[in-house]
């Protein structure tokens, strides 16, 4: 119908022209107006830095960053290697994981990946900070990751690369935490939620719900510059 439509001499143009447009889009458009290499530094800190931030920790020429990882599930692979890594224990279904870069504003620095699903927050972004080109090449030492508890094994590199890192108090065998450590992880908390609110409009998108079907599963990056798009 739409060949008839476009007077297309074959209904496989309307597939291939289709095809076309999205390699331009994901060779052309990509990596010149999204992600990491289509911001500055400078900018993300005069233009996104929230309010409240600036309010709780008095930053100024910081990047404050929040990181986060999230699930989309998607139909069995007919790939045995890439079923046996997407396949997460805990959910008991296959799925990717796509990593948000965010802005204490909510602002979408990048999602990155998709990653398989036995690599947990901590792994994926120590893999992230090994890219020259990727997160660190906006970074400098002083900067400041807001995380919550599972990126707790990732915590002692970040500060060895001397990274400032938030994350709310571990409270273990005590029966509660002292008020200053609990104040703090509220803080933190008060800052992290912009992130799940991203997450939580991205699981609406209709290109992954209820599962990214197999079909699409080469063009899992488009879909998660639709996420971008949408969240933003």
């Amino acid at each position: 119908m739409i060949a008839s439509l476009l007077g297309l001499e074959r209904e496989q143009q309307v597939s291939e022209y289709s095809q076309s447009v999205l390699h331009s889009f994901e060779k052309d458009i990509l990596p010149r107006h999204f992600g990491i290499n289509a911001v500055s530094r400078e900018e993300l800190i005069k233009n996104h830095t929230s309010e409240i931030a600036q309010k709780l920790y008095n930053v100024e020429n910081k990047l404050m960053i929040i990181s986060n990882g999230t699930y989309c599930k998607h139909e069995k692979s007919t790939n045995n290697e890439y079923q046996r890594k997407s396949f997460s224990g805990q959910k008991k279904v296959p799925l990717c994981k796509p990593f948000t870069l965010c802005t204490t504003d909510g602002y979408i620095i990048d999602m990155l990946g998709p990653y398989n699903a036995n690599l947990n927050d901590a792994e994926i972004l120590k893999s992230i900070l090994n890219i020259p080109n990727s997160l660190p090449k906006l970074l400098q030492k002083g900067d400041i990751f807001i995380l919550d508890r599972g990126f707790r094994d990732v915590k002692p590199l970040l500060e060895k690369k001397g990274f400032e890192v938030l994350m709310p108090a571990l409270k273990g065998k005590r029966s509660q935490l002292p008020t200053d450590e609990s104040n703090e992880s509220r803080f933190v908390t008060k800052l992290r939620w912009v992130v799940e609110a991203v997450h939580g409009i991205m699981k609406k998108i209709q290109a992954i719900r209820p599962k990214i079907r197999q079909q699409n599963a080469s063009k899992r990056q488009i879909i998660l510059s639709d996420c971008i798009i949408s969240a933003q």
